[in-house]
């Protein structure tokens, strides 16, 4: 497996900010996104990549398509999984910052398709704009950083060879992400996509049928 690589610039967006924490080549590449309050992501779509998002800490209202009816009110700590093509959006409607990892694959940061913007940006690329390094305490994922305490949510980032490893001492709540390495069936084919987000359940089920290959990095999410 080769060195995780980090990009640390913060995107300014008229939301809030976000910015690249963690990146597996091309496979997968997770995302700090900070919604202030009573403001929205635009309703855009990804032409070639899925997404997921960890919500962390605040009060999420997601529309996922075309149609304001078919929107979810998400709390810390969730997951949603969104397949690829399919518009969404996210609005702050809680009293303090929004605060969410996603979770995309494969990493292109240009596959945007906006359908809807309260900014104006329905017709224009995804923001490049650079501003200042974010704070120390915000480089996740880095090897020396493995445990995280995020407001009510204890975060871990480790490498397994076992499920049995995974599965330890976690609760049937927990939320598992993976980062690198594989799972496969016994034809040595890779069961789980990068960045599919499950629970301690779907692990469970997967442990009776396949195996991991050498070692794995799971995102580990637990409520505290």
């Amino acid at each position: 497996m080769k060195k995780d690589y980090f990009d640390t610039n913060i995107i300014k967006k008229p939301w809030g900010h976000e910015y690249v924490v963690f990146r597996n080549k091309k496979n997968l590449s997770v995302t700090y996104l900070r919604i202030k309050p009573n403001q929205q992501t635009s309703l855009h779509c990804h032409y070639k990549k899925k997404t997921g998002f960890i919500i962390v800490s605040g009060i999420a209202k997601i529309q996922l398509g075309l149609y304001e009816k078919s929107t979810q009110k998400f709390t810390s700590p969730s997951k949603l999984m969104i397949r690829t093509g399919l518009f969404h959006q996210i609005k702050n409607v809680g009293k303090n910052d929004l605060e969410a990892f996603e979770f995309e694959s494969p990493c292109d940061k240009f596959d945007l398709i906006r359908f809807q913007d309260s900014y104006g940006r329905t017709k224009k690329n995804y923001e490049t704009s650079k501003a200042k390094k974010p704070k120390k305490r915000y480089n996740f994922f880095s090897k020396k950083n493995l445990e995280y305490k995020f407001n009510n949510c204890s975060i871990n980032i480790k490498y397994f060879k076992t499920f049995e490893e995974i599965l330890e001492n976690t609760k049937n709540s927990t939320i598992h992400t993976l980062m690198d390495g594989n799972i496969v069936n016994e034809l040595g084919r890779n069961v789980v996509p990068y960045g599919d987000i499950v629970k301690s359940g779907t692990i469970r089920k997967l442990a009776e049928k396949f195996r991991i290959k050498n070692k794995v990095k799971i995102f580990t999410l637990n409520k505290t």
